[in-house]
Formats: structure tokens, C-alpha cells, sequence
């Protein structure tokens, strides 16, 4: 209440409550109106009794003439409630006259029971404008037994007495000393967060708190509300907010829908509604919502979605009765059942405010009056009121034009658990009885406001994505630019991450466990409130967690069908922990929780570089020309190559004139970048370790490092493997940089003996052993060896290890802290020549302040491996920790680049995604790769006429043996063999499955499998739904399984191409085929399904030049003759090499 209330501490009397003027005339109650001052409903008023196992709340007995009094009166309040109550339903008749009598009695008739003093007796009675403030309730009735000394101890909830007239309410509202679930929790401890949002969320109680609001929401069921619901607020702008948590008790409620009049709040945390308390899910926040900072005329427009309200009273909404209380949890999240209550007392807790480059995105909003945006720094969708983004021509504010926004990103999202839960198995019951509303709803950033740019910054944004036609090189505001409009286009690719996502909590159980690929296999089914989830929020790939009490299991989505009501969902762990592997096993039968995870992104903001970042790289550097060469600067001019004849092999490999070439490039000459179109199956991987053991060697005794990165750990991988294989004798120390936390969840084929989680106890234990030696002559431990000591003994790395010194002995007794941390420690022991990372771990090592950063500016050399995937944020973040460092770029543009959301701006896509090496390609001198090893000759031939321009050059002699085509049972040897598939497919989402081509794939996957159980094979879908179709099938099990884009970089012995489709490959444009309809032209194809997806020829030169025997095509001839691109392919396939699949044999 306001604290300037005289009133606050004490009882109202009738004619306040009534609030009757001077004239004598009642003015209408508004919102505020309440029958006790909340400190005096909860008086200790009662005897509590406690023990182990109960707590029961015991009203004294009454004397005979209260017991008269009490009786009378409740028989007065009960007729007259029936009248009112009859007056309520003729009140289509009756008119407003007769709402707002009812009203006023029905707040009569409770001041009446409630003001009535204890010793009344029958006919006693006193003008209502002089009736004398009665003592409170609690006077005469005795103080309760002391609680035991184990009993919890909340702040006076449990006094609160159950409410007059406690047997009219709905079942559920009823008092209760202790909140249900208060054993499942423990008393906050530890710091307190600094950021007032979670200061002040850790801080909520259980019972203190949460069962403090439920209990008072009881006494507030019998007082009514305003009945003027219209009530015009004052707007105030800036608001006044807490960043402490009351003395109050309250509860935290966030806005999660705002209708402009009207809002609707949601609990932060799910105690607040579980158990048994369905109406708290929703309340309305209004103008008639008081406000105890801003006072009590607020205007609702002057708050948020996202908005965090410390409540600490609610009120019961006008002309609302008891009928309309949810009293299950059925559709509880349904907005239309939840009339009953509203908010009367809040504090807005302190926002947090963000002002950044924002666009708006076209298209049309998700609801009426919003439009969605992205912003930079901001790793999600961003939501504004569409009056700030009007849709007109020119000016700052039409659509994908840049503004300058204030933004509000909400800190607490609703639908959380208390942090204060006691452990994972009350975590798992807790969440079990509260699934149907965990994660519910998710409350987004808010525009507050809008400015045009300033003719600069709107400059400076419209040079994007050539940034240099617009500003000289070297221009430090060209770079400026240039960082600014990829940190927004990022922002944008990483929301876009987070836009299709279904953030809900699914309770499921266990159906299935079976092992694919030497992993567990889980099958589960969801099912929302309304029916299914939509299978396009849970496409295959999709990053889940299953959360069961012992363990949070992250996996990685298989396949998702609809099965009736269902989503029937298989996935695997994306961890090869055995103790997590052996977990998951044993899960059949078991319920739990599953969600998708929503990524803040925090580290990839953090390693972006700075706004300053390029401003002290020198003018010549060679990431500087690099970058002003594909972004509308000057060609990098060219240089001559010395060819050298140098005698130098590598696994008894010499390199070609080509990749001589290459070599020559980076170890004789100072040229700033090379590109290397490299085909497929050229021998790049070879060629990059060639040049960084070259390299390596050659710099020995210099403090220069040699660096190669790649977007996958599949790519990192083969580079190391390749550099472990064939430079033993160089014995130079190469380092794979990775996490432990990534090393834990990769498969162990990725895994390296030179990996930095597996190398670093080897190297460690090597000094152990080296300084145990010393230790004979030495009198002390130096520090160094106390460090690596305590390092293998922290992280159980001394199993079979003796020393002979009793002085290390006796150190490890001691159990000491490192006085160095692991890297320092690593890099004093282990200074390495040559690095190998993904992207985004090399951008991290080397940024401030991992101990890595210290060597980037060392790196003298950078091998970009397969460029034509690598997006150009990654380039643009990595190259101002290594200034110094030349580039290779490896790749071929005539395979498939980075991955860019459909629904992102083209603006976006080029600046924050692109095609590096497409982009390289005549701005940086290059050497071309075109003799091909890995393919038989007849598919090399067949995709250089397609897609190099009969560029490529097969290596490779003619295979002599057929083995695979042997078994099954192809007459014709020929490296492609077709297979003609019938039916139809099927539609899932937006993408599509064929179950027909899935079983003439298992039955020749089985066929070889018998045959030859170690043979490598490769099944490729063009289609997610297909890859996740036949992830289920046993007959897929140890055979890789995904779609075309998944698979490149790799290579199979043997590979089934699944094409999927089996309507027409392209549909005929209006001059081809005018008597085809706009919604015929739809059913032709899959939703969301561009032809150029199915066309790309990107995409089948990746699918054809994966194999190294045998490539077996699985298509529908017919829809496919309906592509210029496809019907060229077949017509290169002998006839005998082409088949029906019903006529397959095997």
C-alpha cells in the first residue's frame, strides 16, 4: 500500500471501505478496495500444532453469545448473497443500475461479517458513519505452541486463519500453513547475485513468499474489484524500479501477452501454480494495478512484455464469480479461462536496456500491432510496436532499413523452477507435477524506442557488403562499417537459430532403446495441449535434453513423424561418455523431461571482435587485403611462383605438379593469400599437412606457428590424422585445440592423440616422471613441477605413477593448489609449431584472455580447409588475433556453401554468411587442382562435364574388380548404377520421406553388410525426413547415415543416394505450361521446397563424388526427366546400368 496511507497498519472501517464522501453518497470501489491491511491478515491468529508428518491449524472455541452473533450473521450473509446472486443473472435485464448494486451489497454484505466486532450480540447496531474501528480478529484467540525445533519456519503464513465463508469457495482456494511441495526445497545460501533481476528471483521462499501470495489470494476471492474496468491511466514514461528485494513478501510475475488495455502476467516460478493452483497461471495486470513506486494511476502502456512485477497482492476482477476459477490444470494455458484474477500490488523490478543497430524483417508479424526485428548483439528475435516501423516508402523506417533502437531484453524468462530446489530428484518431481507449464512462455526483447541514424552510421550501413567501393582501403571507417554490419547481420543468423525452436517441456516416457552406430537410440512421443507439435520445430539435427534426475543427457534429434495425437521422436547423446552411454541405456520404461535448449550465445558475442579491432593492424596486413579484395577493394596483384623441383614425400606421397604449385606459393614466396581450387578427391588434406610439416621444419628454431582450420571436427580431424600418419620423423609438436567439455561429447573417431584434453596428461606426466629424477640433485620443487603435480593429481592423472622423491611425496599430501593454471603450465612444457582447430575454437583460443592469445600474434601461416563452407563472420573474427598470418584458402565453388536461413535478408546472408571462396575467386592468386584420385574414372568424367566444364582429370585406373556390384547383382560394372523407385513419398513438415526407396536401400545395405560387415558405406538423403526415416531402421545400423550437405568432406566406399521425390523435379513456368493453376503449381512440390533445392548443382556433385567403387542412385525417373540437370545425368548412365526396383533381386 502507499506508504503515505494512514490506514496501512490498521483495520478499514465500513465507511472506508465503502469509500462514502462527505454527502453521504458511496462512491464506486475501485481496484484497490480490500477488507484487512495484508499485515493484519497475517497476525498470528491461530494454534499451530507441528510434528513429523502433519500440521494442522486449530481455531480456539467460541463463547455462546459469539457463537449466536456468528451464527446470525452468517445466515443474514447467506440470504442475502442468494439474492444477489439471483440479481446477477437477470442482469441483461436489469441494467447497469442493478451491476452496480450488486456490487455494493455484495461488498456490504462482507464488511458486515467481517467488521463485526467479536462481542456482538443479535440486533446491535451503529450508523455505519460512526461505527467505531472494531479490534482486530486475532485479539481473543490465544498464541500458538512453539513449532518444533525441526519444523520449518515461514514468515507468518501459516497464522493466516481459513477466510469467512471458506466452504463458498472453489476447492482449490483454500489455506494452507505451509506450501505442499516446501519439503523439496532449502533455505537460500551463497552470494547474491549482482544483476537485480536474479538478486531478487533467488531470494523468492518457498512458503515465505510463494505460499504467503497463494494464502492471501484466498482472502482476496471474497473482496471485489472495481466496476469501472475502463479506468484511463496517466502515462509516466520513466518509471521508477527496485533492485532489492522488499521487506514485503511477494511473488514475481512477468507480462507475458499485452493486449494495450490489458496484460496478462505469468509466474516466474512454477511453485506459484503447482500444486493445485491452475488460476495463478494467468493474472491481469491493468490500469487499476497499483503500482507501489509510480503510484496508483499507472498506464499499462508504460510497461512490457518481459517486464518483471514483484507482487505482492492480488485482487479478485470485477463481476468475476467463482465459476470461472480453473480448478484443473486442463488447458491452463488458454489465456480465455483465466478471468478471475488480477494484480492490485506490485514493484517493477529494475530493467536492463540495450540500445543497438536494429532492422526490421519483412514479412508479416506474429501478432497484430508487432513487427519482429533483429539487433546486434542479440541472439534471438526481437519484437517492436509496428508504429515505430511504419511500412511507407522511403525515409528511415521502411522495411529493411536500419534504425538505432532502445531495446528491453528481459533477464527471467516464466515457467522456471525455484533455484532454491533441494537436489536432482526433487527437481524431477517438482517438474513432473508442473510439466504442462515449465518453458510455457517465452517473453522476447521489446522495442522502446526508435531514432533515425545519423546520415554516417546510415552510410556506413549502406556500404554493406562492399564496403570498400564505399570507402578507401585502409579507411579505419570502412572497417568500422564493415564490423558493425556483420555484428548485425551474426545477431540475425544466430536468431534465426532460435526462431524455430519449441521452447516447451515435454513429459514423455521411455519407449525404446536400441543401439545404432554404437550408440543408444531413444524413442519417446510428445504431445502438446492442442494436439502434436509441429514437426517443423523439431527438425532432424535439432539439439535436445532429455532430463532425467541422475543426469541432463544432451542429444541430438534423429527423426520426428506424426503418429495421431503424437510427435514420435527418436535421438542419441551427443556424448561418448561411457557413463552416460550405459545411462541412456537403461532408460526404457522411464519418464522424464525433454526440451529443446535455447542458446544465449554468449560466447559467440564475446569472441566478436571490438569496434577498434582492425584500427591498429597495419595497412599491408595480409587479413586486411584479404578482406578489401572480396569486399569491393582492389585484387590482391599476383606473383611469381618459383617452381621448385624439391625431393620431399610424405607417406611415400610426392606431391603432384599441382600441389608443388601450392607449396611453392607458401614456403618461397610472401605471397598474402593463395587459393587452391581443390575439387573433390584431389588429395587437399594431404597437401595442407605437406605444407604444414614443410613449414614447421622450416621454421624450427623461430617463434612462428603454422595454423590450419576447417568448420567441422570431422575436417580437424582428418588433417590430424593424416599429420600423426606421416610426420612421425619431423618430430614436430602439433596441438589440436578443443574444449574438454566438446572433448567429452564427440564421437571417439574424432578424437586425436595430439587433442590438447588428451595430450596435456601425457606431456604432464612425462615432466612428473623427468622431475622426480632431478629431485636427487635438486633441494626444492620448482614451480613449475608444482603446478604439473597438482594438475595430474586435481584431475586423477597420477594412477600408476611412483616416485622415488619423498619430498614430491610429501607435496602430494598436501593436496595444493597449481600456482599456475593448466594452459601456462602446457605452453611452458609444450610450445607448439603447429595448431589445427574448427573456426570458432582457434577464434576463441586466441582471444583475451585464454593463454593461447599470447601465441596468435606468432601464427605466420593460416590453411583454411574446405573455404567454400567457411562463413564470413568466422573469417572476420579470426583475423585480428593473427595480424602477421597469410592465407591458403582451400575449397571448391562447385560444391555446397555455408548454410543461411531462408528467412534471413540477402543483405544478411552475404555479409554474415556469403561464400568466402566464391567470393576469392579472381580477386586472389590461385592454383588449380583438376587430377582427381578418389572417384572411379567414369564418375570423375560425368561430374567434370557437368559441373567443372570438363575440367577434372581422372587419376585413377579403371577398378578390375566389382565386388559390391557382384553382390548385388549389377551385370553392367559401371561406377553409377540407377535404380527407378515407384510410389509416392510423403510429407513431413516441410520435407519428405519415401518409405518405398528406404526399403530397396535396406534390402542392398543388408545384402553387401552380409557379405562384407566391414565394408564403408555411406546412405545419402537430399531430404532430413528421409535421413531420419531410415535412422530407425535396424538395417542401417554402423552405416553412416545423413543428408547431402552432412556428407561433405567425407568419402565411402560404397554410397545409396536418396533422392526422395517423386513429383515433378521442376515445375513448368507459365509460358510452358499456362493450364497449370497457382495451387496446382503448390502440390507439385513440398512446402518451403525451392526447385533449386532439388536442382542445385552444388548439391549432386557433392552426392555423386562421395563414393570410391560403387555409387548407387535411387530415383524417380519420371519426376525427374522433369530437370534439365537430372535428365542429363541419367542420359550418362548406360541403360544396363539402370534398373527397376521392383525387379531388384538380391
Amino acid at each position: 500500500m502507499d506508504p503515505d496511507n494512514p490506514n496501512k497498519r490498521r483495520r478499514l472501517s465500513s465507511a472506508e471501505l465503502l469509500d462514502i464522501p462527505e454527502d453521504g453518497h458511496p462512491a464506486p470501489l475501485d481496484e484497490s478496495g480490500t477488507i484487512f491491511a495484508v499485515e493484519e491478515l497475517l497476525a498470528d491468529d491461530s494454534n499451530t500444532t507441528a510434528d513429523d508428518s502433519t500440521t494442522t491449524v486449530t481455531q480456539p472455541e467460541e463463547t455462546s453469545a459469539q457463537n449466536d452473533a456468528r451464527s446470525c450473521i452468517e445466515s443474514v450473509v447467506r440470504d442475502l448473497l442468494a439474492t444477489i446472486e439471483a440479481m446477477e443473472e437477470n442482469e441483461e435485464t436489469s441494467g447497469s443500475e442493478a451491476v452496480t448494486a450488486s456490487s455494493a451489497e455484495r461488498s456490504t454484505a462482507m464488511t458486515m461479517f467481517c467488521e463485526t466486532p467479536a462481542n456482538a450480540t443479535e440486533g446491535s447496531e451503529e450508523p455505519m458513519d460512526t461505527l467505531p474501528p472494531p479490534p482486530p480478529p486475532p485479539m481473543d484467540i490465544p498464541p500458538p505452541p512453539p513449532p518444533p525445533e525441526d519444523a520449518p519456519q515461514p514468515l507468518r503464513a501459516e497464522a493466516l486463519p481459513p477466510p469467512p465463508m471458506a466452504d463458498l469457495l472453489p476447492e482449490t482456494l483454500k489455506i494452507e500453513p505451509f506450501h505442499p511441495l516446501q519439503k523439496f526445497y532449502q533455505p537460500f545460501e551463497g552470494t547474491l547475485p549482482t544483476v537485480a533481476t536474479h538478486k531478487i528471483r533467488v531470494q523468492e521462499d518457498i512458503n515465505k513468499d510463494i505460499q504467503f501470495l497463494r494464502n492471501q489470494s484466498v482472502w482476496a476471492a471474497l473482496t471485489l474489484g472495481t466496476t469501472n474496468p475502463t479506468k484511463k491511466g496517466e502515462k509516466r514514461g520513466q518509471l521508477e524500479t527496485i533492485s532489492e528485494k522488499p521487506s514485503d513478501p511477494g511473488v514475481i510475475f512477468i507480462i507475458t501477452r499485452h493486449g494495450g488495455r490489458t496484460c496478462l502476467a505469468t509466474p516466474l516460478h512454477v511453485e506459484v501454480c503447482v500444486p493445485g493452483r491452475p488460476d495463478l497461471f494467468y493474472v491481469t495486470f491493468s490500469n487499476h494495478s497499483r503500482d507501489r513506486k509510480n503510484g496508483d494511476n499507472i498506464d499499462v502502456n508504460d510497461y512490457h512484455e518481459g517486464d518483471a512485477l514483484y507482487v505482492t497482492k492480488l485482487v479478485r476482477r470485477p463481476q468475476q464469480s467463482f465459476e470461472v476459477v480453473p480448478t484443473t490444470f486442463d488447458n491452463v494455458t488458454d489465456p480465455n479461462i483465466h478471468k478471475f484474477w488480477g494484480i492490485d500490488e506490485f514493484f517493477l523490478i529494475e530493467r536492463t536496456n540495450k540500445v543497438a543497430a536494429t532492422i526490421r524483417l519483412p514479412g508479416q508479424a506474429h501478432v497484430v500491432g508487432k513487427v519482429e526485428c533483429i539487433a546486434s548483439g542479440i541472439g534471438q528475435s526481437v519484437f517492436g510496436p509496428k508504429h515505430l516501423f511504419p511500412e511507407k516508402a522511403g525515409g528511415n523506417n521502411k522495411p529493411r532499413t536500419k534504425c538505432l533502437a532502445r531495446i528491453f531484453v528481459p533477464r527471467l524468462q516464466p515457467g522456471r523452477v525455484l533455484a532454491t530446489i533441494a537436489g536432482p530428484n526433487a527437481k524431477s518431481t517438482v517438474t513432473e507435477m508442473a510439466h504442462s507449464i515449465i518453458n510455457e512462455t517465452h517473453v522476447y526483447p521489446w522495442v522502446l524506442s526508435a531514432v533515425q541514424l545519423s546520415p554516417a552510421e546510415q552510410r556506413s550501413f549502406d556500404s554493406l557488403p562492399n564496403v570498400f567501393t564505399t570507402f578507401r582501403p585502409g579507411d579505419n571507417h570502412g572497417y568500422n562499417a564493415l564490423l558493425s554490419g556483420t555484428l548485425l547481420a551474426f545477431s540475425g543468423v544466430l536468431a534465426a537459430g532460435n526462431r524455430d525452436k519449441d521452447l516447451r517441456v515435454y513429459l514423455t516416457t521411455i519407449q525404446h532403446v536400441h543401439t545404432v552406430r554404437g550408440k543408444p537410440v531413444v524413442t519417446f512421443a510428445i504431445q502438446g495441449v492442442t494436439g502434436p507439435p509441429s514437426l517443423q520445430l523439431w527438425p532432424r539435427g535439432a539439439r535436445i535434453r532429455v532430463d532425467a534426475p541422475e543426469h541432463l543427457v544432451e542429444m541430438e534429434l534423429e527423426s520426428a513423424a506424426n503418429e495421431a495425437e503424437f510427435v514420435v521422436i527418436t535421438a542419441r547423446p551427443t556424448t561418448s561418455k561411457e557413463e552416460i552411454l550405459n545411462f541412456v541405456s537403461d532408460l526404457k520404461n522411464r519418464k522424464l523431461m525433454v526440451y529443446q535448449k535455447f542458446e544465449k550465445h554468449d560466447y559467440q558475442f564475446r569472441t566478436f571482435p571490438r569496434q577498434d579491432a582492425y584500427q591498429t593492424i597495419p595497412r599491408t596486413a595480409p587479413i586486411k587485403l584479404l578482406l578489401e579484395a572480396i569486399l569491393g577493394g582492389p585484387r590482391i596483384p599476383d606473383q611469381p611462383i618459383p617452381d621448385r623441383n624439391f625431393d620431399f614425400t610424405l607417406d611415400g606421397v610426392r606431391p603432384s605438379d599441382e600441389q608443388r604449385q601450392y607449396l611453392s606459393a607458401l614456403l618461397h614466396t610472401e605471397i598474402p593469400v593463395i587459393q587452391a581450387n581443390s575439387p573433390f578427391g584431389v588429395g587437399k588434406t594431404l597437401m595442407i599437412v605437406m605444407a604444414l610439416v614443410k613449414l614447421a621444419d622450416r621454421d624450427r628454431c623461430s617463434e612462428a606457428i603454422h595454423a590450419a582450420t576447417t568448420t567441422t571436427n570431422t575436417a580437424t580431424v582428418a588433417i590430424a590424422e593424416t599429420l600423426i600418419r606421416v610426420a612421425g620423423s619431423y618430430n614436430l609438436r602439433a596441438l589440436r585445440v578443443i574444449s574438454a567439455t566438446n572433448h567429452g561429447t564427440v564421437d571417439d573417431k574424432q578424437k586425436t592423440e595430439i587433442d590438447f584434453p588428451t595430450l596435456w596428461p601425457r606431456v604432464f606426466r612425462k615432466h612428473a616422471e623427468q622431475a622426480d629424477e632431478r629431485m636427487e640433485r635438486c633441494d626444492e620443487i620448482d614451480a613449475l613441477s608444482t603446478s604439473v603435480l597438482a594438475h595430474l593429481q586435481n584431475n586423477d592423472q597420477l594412477h600408476g605413477m611412483e616416485f622415488r622423491s619423498s619430498k614430491i611425496r610429501k607435496f602430494l599430501t598436501q593436496r595444493q593448489s597449481p600456482a599456475l593454471s593448466l594452459w601456462d603450465a602446457f605452453l611452458q612444457l609444450y610450445r607448439p609449431h603447429i595448431i589445427l582447430g574448427t573456426s570458432a575454437t582457434l577464434t576463441e583460443a586466441f582471444s583475451h584472455p585464454h593463454p593461447l592469445s599470447t601465441l596468435s600474434t606468432f601464427v605466420a601461416t593460416i590453411q583454411v580447409d574446405e573455404a567454400s563452407q567457411f562463413a564470413m563472420h568466422a573469417l572476420i573474427s579470426l583475423g585480428p588475433h593473427c595480424p602477421k598470418a597469410r592465407y591458403a584458402l582451400i575449397g571448391d565453388i562447385n560444391q555446397l556453401e555455408p548454410y543461411a536461413d531462408v528467412q534471413l535478408l540477402e543483405e544478411m546472408k552475404t555479409i554474415a554468411v556469403g561464400n568466402l571462396l566464391k567470393k576469392a575467386t579472381g580477386r586472389v592468386q590461385a592454383v588449380n587442382l583438376t587430377r582427381v584420385f578418389r572417384c572411379p574414372p567414369e564418375i570423375t568424367n560425368i561430374c567434370s562435364d557437368l559441373f567443372y566444364r570438363q575440367g577434372l582429370r581422372a587419376q585413377r585406373n579403371p577398378i578390375l574388380d566389382h565386388p559390391y556390384h557382384t553382390i548385388l547383382r549389377f551385370r553392367d560394372r559401371f561406377a553409377i548404377q540407377v535404380v527407378h523407385t515407384q510410389g509416392l513419398h510423403t510429407r513431413s513438415g516441410t520435407s519428405l520421406y519415401h518409405a518405398d526407396e528406404a526399403r530397396m536401400a535396406s534390402q542392398m545395405v543388408t545384402a553387401i553388410r552380409n557379405q562384407e560387415p566391414d565394408a564403408d558405406i555411406g546412405v545419402l538423403a537430399f531430404y532430413k525426413a528421409q535421413a531420419g526415416y531410415i535412422s530407425k531402421m535396424p538395417q542401417f545400423n554402423n552405416v553412416f547415415i545423413g543428408t547431402i550437405d552432412a556428407s561433405q568432406g567425407k568419402e565411402f566406399e560404397v554410397t545409396f543416394i536418396l533422392v526422395s521425390r517423386s513429383n515433378a523435379f521442376r515445375t513448368p513456368q507459365p509460358a510452358e505450361a499456362p493450364q497449370v493453376s497457382r495451387r496446382q503449381k503448390r502440390r507439385m512440390r513440398p512446402a518451403n521446397d525451392a526447385t533449386d533445392f532439388i536442382e542445385d548443382t552444388r548439391r549432386i556433385n557433392v552426392a555423386l563424388s562421395r563414393t570410391k567403387r560403387l555409387c548407387v542412385l535411387l530415383v524417380h525417373e519420371e519426376s525427374a526427366r522433369t530437370s534439365d540437370i537430372w535428365s542429363r545425368l541419367l542420359d550418362r548412365v548406360p541403360r544396363a546400368a539402370t534398373h527397376n526396383g521392383w525387379r531388384i533381386n538380391i
